[in-house]
């Protein structure tokens, strides 16, 4: 399964629940506008309310990435404020946070996992091997086969 299909609709039409991840101070909320349940893939808008926090160091093993849609977000650890308009593209593993919100924050998160985490991918490393075994089998366009591409491997 993967995310749903969603033409535009309007947000106002999902309530803020509060978020129940350890380290979410009383004061943090969240709308979840997409998910893929199989992945763990999402969509969320999160509020967090005047003096709410989230504490600990936080590490994921998902890419996330985040825009401060409304009021700031201070990172404790790095001792740094982020305002309206700032974004942060986060890879698996790093490490930020504790975050502080004194005059409250409302930011969009991106959540996703390029693949099911159960399945074996592939990194092309040598491309000219790659794209004579594609090109013999037909299933991709050997021309877009370059470094760093991963794919889904169905028999070995």
């Amino acid at each position: 399964m993967a995310k749903p299909e969603l033409e535009f609709f309007n947000h106002a039409s999902i309530e803020w629940k509060p978020v129940e991840t350890p380290g979410y101070s009383s004061g943090c909320y969240e709308k979840i506008l997409s998910l893929d349940e199989e992945t763990g893939s999402l969509t969320r808008m999160i509020k967090i309310e005047p003096g709410a926090r989230i504490s600990g160091i936080l590490k994921h093993d998902f890419w996330e990435e985040v825009y401060i849609i409304q009021g700031e977000l201070i990172d404790t650890g790095k001792k740094q404020v982020f305002g309206e308009g700032y974004y942060a593209c986060r890879p698996p593993g790093l490490i930020h946070g504790p975050f502080e919100a004194p005059s409250g924050c409302i930011c969009i998160e991106f959540r996703y996992f390029p693949y099911k985490r159960e399945e074996k991918h592939v990194l092309v490393k040598d491309m000219n091997a790659i794209r004579a075994r594609l090109d013999s089998i037909g299933y991709l366009d050997p021309s877009e086969v370059r470094p760093g591409l991963t794919f889904k491997v169905i028999k070995e």
